[in-house]
């Protein structure tokens, strides 16, 4: 007996994704830093368009089934965060060239486990400013069981796939090829990045890439010393402000919310024209033994920057940060822990702690490392 054409043809998509990303090596975790070490994979294998054409007819009508349990589906709930997946779908998400190569190709930097795409809810979201189209394209789950993900494609580029989860915490973000030659700084190579965010983000920051967001996409390009080799993400809320900052902290990838900033204040405004602006900085307990839990504070200055402290003394090697998760909002008050180096309990001694600025957010470029703000001491016995 025949197979049906449509579970034919997605089968076929799904053993190439396999395949493919068999043949390659795991990527680094989810989010931002998977920017750093290459681009997406084009889509290259000769599928001829007539044949894709008539696949998107035969499988324009296919609709997944709805959960059993009555639970929100893996698909609603990236429906729910994606604003642009719950518009009508119209001739140009589907009948062009472009998407059509891409979905007779679709075999590109895949995670293990991903099926076929989800074809009612493929969208073109935006054109690039290097005039291509940007779609979204959803993605079932291998087997048609687990959460369906969200991949963006753009000139033979893919980079899939991110969960309803995935998006509202970091969005899915690569880069989208490079250019060399005339467009670059002083004929040197310029990148191309996109980023897909959930509601609510109305622009990207990478570096100083500033990118604004159009139908939950954001795409620009410019030159690479721009971004840097390892980038933190800024999200901007409508309102102007930072509503989440994501990249490798202290060696640990998070995505961070940012509370609301309070106003500014003369010493606000000071130290974003200087970084180095003294602002008190304490440690509690000052007195503690060798298993001590000790923190360090300080009144935030500077709304969604970066942070660094650094602790010598004692008969320990000297101590970097930082671990936790502080609250960087202009007003809000910085809490970390500080902890010896490896695990390793206190020595005794006397130990000197110095907090600096690594970068300063949505208030300009670092351009050289800032000296120390304030310091504070703290004793082991």
């Amino acid at each position: 007996m025949n197979d049906d054409p449509i579970a034919l043809l997605e089968r076929e998509l799904v053993e190439a994704a396999r395949r493919r990303a068999a043949s390659h090596r795991s990527r680094p975790p989810f989010g931002l830093g998977r920017i750093v070490g290459g681009l997406a994979i084009a889509a290259v294998l000769a599928v001829t368009l007539v044949i894709a054409a008539g696949a998107l007819v035969l499988l324009g009508g296919h609709r997944q089934a709805a959960s059993p349990t009555g639970a929100v589906s893996g698909r609603q709930q990236l429906v729910d965060v994606v604003a642009v997946l719950r518009r009508p779908q119209t001739s140009a998400d589907l009948h062009s060239p472009a998407i059509a190569r891409l979905l007779s190709t679709y075999h590109g930097r895949l995670e293990p486990g991903w099926g076929a795409p989800d074809r009612p809810l493929i969208r073109r979201a935006i054109m690039t400013p290097w005039g291509q189209g940007v779609f979204l394209i959803p993605v079932k789950p291998a087997g048609g069981r687990g959460q369906e993900g969200l991949a963006w494609a753009t000139g033979g580029f893919i980079d899939c796939c991110a969960t309803a989860a995935d998006v509202k915490r970091f969005g899915e973000v690569n880069n989208a090829g490079q250019v060399n030659g005339r467009t670059g700084r002083r004929g040197g190579a310029i990148d191309r990045f996109v980023a897909g965010v959930p509601d609510g983000v109305a622009k990207v920051q990478l570096g100083q890439l500033v990118m604004p967001v159009h139908a939950n996409v954001a795409a620009a390009q410019a030159n690479g010393n721009l971004v840097g080799a390892t980038p933190v993400m800024l999200w901007f809320g409508p309102d102007g402000n930072v509503i989440r900052r994501i990249g490798d902290m202290a060696g640990d990838y998070r995505s961070l919310v940012v509370s609301p900033p309070g106003p500014e204040t003369a010493a606000s405004r000071a130290a974003e024209r200087d970084p180095t602006t003294p602002n008190p900085v304490w440690v509690t307990p000052r007195l503690g033994g060798r298993h001590t839990a000790f923190h360090v504070h300080f009144r935030v200055l500077l709304n969604a920057a970066g942070y660094t402290y650094t602790v010598i003394g004692g008969g320990c090697q000297s101590l970097w940060g930082t671990r936790g998760t502080p609250d960087d909002s202009r007003g809000h008050t910085w809490t970390d822990a500080v902890v010896p180096l490896m695990g390793k309990s206190w020595c005794p001694g006397t130990y000197h702690l110095s907090v600096a600025v690594t970068d300063l957010g949505p208030a300009g470029i670092l351009k050289h490392p800032a000296e120390p703000f304030g310091t504070a001491t703290l004793v082991v016995r």
